[in-house]
């Protein structure tokens, strides 16, 4: 689901059953969005970031905000997040040729990390919100970024965003669909 309008991601977004509350979206689902960034302290779930007072910011960002009911693991989140990760770098290098090499659940291009994200868990549900910078602008001093604009040395208007947005989206259901399916194709042994 793609968001006309641009939002603030503040960190409230990664609260379970905020599409619910918010938007009317009720189960799992992948919502996408442009807009700028700026988490708040009492809104951080990574207790490392929240312990070093780092601060996370950007100008302009493509948010991805993904819920899942199934299943609110931690285990299970952490890994679709890092496999949300890889569909993203897939999906760069299939529409723009981009090189990006993923650490954990973060995109870097040449040593410039190009994506934020973070994962939560309730009783409810998981949530994973991850974050392509469009530029760097807004990044915390001190922090080595790099945007997809200044990567792919052009302005990405909203149309074009949102179809990235969309297409990484569709990748991802498929991936998970496809899992899915293959649970049901392999025989026990023994």
């Amino acid at each position: 689901m793609w968001l006309a309008e641009r939002l603030l991601y503040d960190g409230s977004q990664i609260r379970p059953l905020w599409a619910r509350r918010v938007l009317g979206v009720e189960g799992s689902c992948g919502i996408a969005w442009r807009g700028p960034m700026s988490v708040r302290a009492e809104e951080m779930v990574d207790v490392e970031d929240l312990s070093a007072g780092a601060a996370i910011t950007g100008d302009d960002v493509l948010h991805f905000r993904l819920e899942f009911f199934d299943d609110p693991s931690p285990r299970l989140t952490i890994y679709r997040q890092r496999l949300f990760a890889v569909v993203v770098a897939e999906a760069l290098y299939r529409r723009y040729e981009l090189l990006v090499r993923r650490e954990g659940s973060d995109l870097y291009v040449d040593n410039r990390k190009l994506s934020v994200s973070a994962a939560t868990f309730s009783t409810t549900s998981a949530v994973v919100h991850f974050g392509i910078n469009l530029t760097k602008a807004g990044v915390p001093e001190g922090v080595t970024a790099t945007g997809l604009c200044e990567l792919l040395k052009r302005k990405l208007d909203d149309d074009r965003v949102r179809e990235l947005a969309l297409t990484i989206l569709n990748a991802f259901r498929n991936e998970l669909e496809d899992v899915e399916s293959d649970l049901s194709k392999y025989r026990t042994i023994g």
